[in-house]
């Protein structure tokens, strides 16, 4: 029997596979990266070596990774990775396709990126380093206009860098588009009078040279500042780097590296915070994360995360509604094809800017969407009937046995390439059945919500650990406006700070640990575990 409502109890994972230990172990984390010259952001100096506010954030990164007991190792490759030499910022994100070949292949890169929707369908962004808006600069004496608009309206022109976020805004509504390779070639041709104005980021400036200034103008919304991240990286990767960008934000250590460099801050969240933000979402309903209750109401484990993400923003003054279509779930899908809703060429019934269900964030996935940070982490095992003869999945492989798998899960994609036959089934009920009636010797699935659902059947579980740790993370869609997606994860990541995560597994599941979000089995402590041990098996 599956239990109609186990959210309702608080169930101990413990009880179900015994005493599962974290073994905190030392593990490191090595990532190539290749980065963007940029006066102040990554300069050479002039003893002949790289420097610069990118280069000090790479350091501060690998500070927040051995502060959580992982070695994390940047190489920066200055040989090879200098991409400005040969690339326009739009260009160089080729460098982290999945599917890139060459010595210019890369894991991240370090340069003043702009985070936009277009950017965040090829690549994944971690949280900004900081905020930046697009001004335009003139000759102080001469210059003839102060805004782009007064130039297309006087048939001037206006010099912007090739290949940039900024040509890509600016470059349909203005007149008169004169490209340029960097600020410094967009400055020189604004001295020999080639054009009239240069649009760039508040953040160029002008040096220490008297001839140029900044109108003034603020042109396009805020921008986020970003070092992209190889999309199909390890989950795991992308989830601590999301952490120790965050972690390195609210310590102050970026503001304080700002300062540094630039003689001021530009770590301006406050500046980037709406009134109100709206956000659509679909679920799959799958006990106990997510179910609509009888009187239409949105319920679970993931609704209680919602709720602690709302309290986020409403803490930093957002009015966030997120509207859950709780009158059409997705509960026909499968995991896998429920992505095509946040798809950004989705051609579903209905279309979304979130899911919230049972996701594991995985590689496969995160090329076609963008993950919230993770709100709890799981593990992956074997289940059998009492009198079931194998004992472990490479028991029932090598005997040829056969294995039930939940057909479009991730746990599918995991496990079916190593599975000796595979009986198909189309949920965690369906699978159990089929393992009560014989027709598969073990069911895989995850530890959490099988634990839960075999209670009062005669299904034990093999106490095996299968693999490595599962992030549960919601979906979102790629293309979502980048504001909402910066702060929605930010909202995320406040939330398991907070300790909210860790309050939530213990009332679901018995779990839970910590409580400052740093160290959580919830949703970080397991990702440095090298084993989860002592997992017992106890027949209910």
């Amino acid at each position: 029997m599956i239990l109609s409502k186990p959210f309702a109890i608080a169930c101990s994972l413990a009880s179900i596979v015994g005493s599962a230990a974290v073994v905190a172990a030392e593990e490191t984390i090595s990532l190539s990266a290749g980065f963007i010259e940029f006066k102040k952001f990554a300069e050479m100096g002039e003893d002949g070596t790289w420097g610069g506010f990118l280069f000090d954030l790479a350091d501060l990164l690998v500070d927040k990774a051995a502060a959580d007991g992982v070695t994390l190792d940047i190489a920066i490759d200055t040989e090879n990775g200098v991409l400005s030499d040969s690339f326009t910022y739009n260009e160089a994100l080729a460098t982290l396709d999945p599917d890139c070949t060459g010595d210019a292949c890369f894991d991240m890169i370090f340069a003043d990126y702009y985070h936009t929707s277009e950017r965040s369908q090829l690549v994944t962004f971690p949280q900004p380093f900081g905020t930046a808006f697009v001004t335009t600069f003139k000759m102080t004496e001469t210059g003839a206009y102060n805004s782009i608009e007064e130039a297309n309206e006087g048939g001037g022109s206006v010099c912007i860098r090739s290949g940039t976020a900024t040509i890509d805004a600016l470059g349909p509504t203005t007149t008169t588009v004169v490209e340029c390779a960097g600020f410094d070639d967009c400055t020189g041709k604004l001295k020999a009078g080639e054009c009239d104005l240069v649009a760039a980021d508040n953040l160029s400036g002008v040096g220490d040279d008297p001839a140029i200034s900044s109108t003034g103008e603020v042109l396009l919304d805020i921008f986020w500042l970003v070092n992209p991240l190889k999309s199909s990286l390890e989950p795991k990767v992308l989830q601590w780097m999301n952490k120790w960008y965050f972690d390195a934000r609210v310590s102050g250590d970026i503001a304080a590296l700002q300062e540094k460099w630039f003689g001021f801050t530009f770590d301006d969240f406050d500046a980037a915070y709406p009134e109100t933000m709206s956000v659509s979402a679909g679920l799959i309903e799958y006990l106990p994360f997510a179910e609509v209750a009888e009187d239409g109401s949105f319920v679970g484990f993931i609704a209680d995360v919602a709720e602690a993400v709302k309290s986020q923003a409403e803490a930093d003054g957002v009015a966030l509604t997120i509207d859950v279509d709780t009158e059409n779930p997705l509960n026909d899908y499968t995991y896998n094809s429920a992505l095509e809703t946040v798809s950004p060429s989705c051609s579903e019934e209905s279309c979304y800017d979130m899911i919230f269900a049972a996701y594991y964030h995985t590689a496969e996935r995160s090329v076609i969407a963008t993950f919230t940070p993770t709100f709890l982490s799981t593990f992956l095992s074997s289940f059998k009937a009492p009198d079931g003869m194998y004992s472990s999945f490479a028991e029932a492989n090598a005997g040829d046995g056969s294995t039930c798998l939940w057909v479009g899960t991730a746990t599918y994609d995991t496990i079916s390439p190593d599975a000796a036959n595979i009986v198909d089934c189309s949920d965690t009920a369906d699978c159990l059945a089929k393992l009560e009636a014989g027709e598969c010797d073990l069911f895989v699935e995850d530890v959490r919500n099988t634990g839960l659902a075999i209670q009062g059947t005669s299904i034990v579980s093999t106490g095996e650990v299968i693999g490595d740790v599962f992030f549960f993370a919601n979906p979102m869609a790629s293309n979502l406006e980048p504001n909402a997606m910066v702060l929605l994860s930010k909202w995320y990541l406040d939330a398991a700070a907070s300790g909210k995560f860790d309050e939530l597994e213990a009332t679901y599941f018995g779990g839970g640990s910590g409580g400052d979000g740093t160290s959580s089995a919830s949703h970080f402590g397991l990702a440095v575990s090298a084993a989860i041990v002592a997992v017992t098996t106890l027949v209910i």
